[in-house]
């Protein structure tokens, strides 16, 4: 499945690769749900979102859709993938069940501290969403198959929770 986002950019972005090193290729699926979630579903809508996977297919991104790209949608991508793969990347299920990542060298997180860190991630990947929306809102007729309407209104709230915070 063709992404906006790729591991090299998402690499540039988000402090990520430190956690993983070399095995950034396991964040594909991550990309994948976070931009489906976030980037399609949450801000784009589908009509705004394939023509843009359609261009980087074809390589002809460029213009408006590149300036949303780059300004904007890479950003979006990379905090919510980080936001949305943390918690794999702290625990990781393994035959044994599931595991606390560790080396020698450092500790694990507590479940408060991996709270507080995964709270900072999501604040980034609030802001970049917020900064979209507003982009798309005063550029509204640049992008014409941007799904914001009075039919089809954003939900604009910061308010994100989602399962239980210990």
């Amino acid at each position: 499945m063709t992404t906006i986002l790729t591991p090299d950019i998402l690499e540039t972005i988000a402090p990520i690769s430190q956690a993983l090193g070399s095995q950034t290729d396991m964040l594909n699926p991550f990309i994948e749900v976070s931009e489906m979630q976030h980037l399609k579903d949450g801000i784009l809508g589908t009509a705004l979102y394939d023509d843009i996977i359609a261009d980087i297919e074809a390589g002809t991104l460029s213009g408006n859709s590149e300036t949303l790209v780059i300004s904007y949608l890479y950003n979006v991508s990379a905090w919510y993938t980080f936001y949305d793969s943390s918690i794999f990347i702290w625990g990781r299920a393994e035959a044994k069940g599931i595991t606390i990542k560790a080396s020698d060298n450092s500790n694990a997180m507590s479940t408060d501290e991996l709270a507080i860190y995964r709270q900072s991630i999501l604040e980034k990947a609030m802001y970049w969403r917020n900064a979209t929306i507003a982009y798309l809102e005063k550029n509204e007729a640049t992008y014409p198959l941007w799904r914001c309407s009075e039919d089809n209104p954003i939900d604009k709230s910061d308010d994100f929770s989602s399962g239980i915070w210990v």
